[in-house]
């Protein structure tokens, strides 16, 4: 997402929890990139706040990390379950609250969600990942 979005001329700050795999994206994307844990308020704050100081405004959020900690609903550690609803669901909801005001500053724009298939249609195997 981040390289495409770059490709068509975007101005773009990658994320990730790691920052090896983070600065691999920004580099191939020519783009910048934060370390962000997206379970933690703090990170999607700075995140935002970093993109709007490098950009001058923020037009688009993306959120599109997840998690996915194999298991059935007995195998499943609540760890590991929590962790799962986290990233996947509280980390869309941080993403959303904490970068409305920077969209509404730029006239509006766009969040975009990406889901999965597991969304519609469980599996068996990924009791937490479909929970979320």
């Amino acid at each position: 997402m981040v390289i495409r979005l770059a490709e068509e001329g975007a101005q773009v700050v990658a994320a990730d929890v790691h920052e090896e795999r983070a600065a691999e994206t920004a580099e191939l994307a020519g783009a910048s990139y934060e370390v962000v844990d997206i379970s933690q308020p703090a990170d999607i704050e700075r995140l935002v706040s970093r993109a709007v100081e490098r950009h001058g405004k923020l037009t688009t959020m993306c959120n599109n990390a997840a998690i996915s900690i194999p298991g059935d609903v007995t195998e499943v550690s609540v760890e590991d379950f929590d962790r799962t609803i986290a990233v996947n669901l509280r980390g869309v909801f941080l993403g959303c609250k904490y970068v409305v005001p920077a969209l509404l500053a730029a006239c509006g724009c766009s969040i975009v969600n990406t889901g999965s298939v597991n969304s519609l249609v469980a599996e068996p195997f990924l009791a937490a990942y479909c929970s979320a």
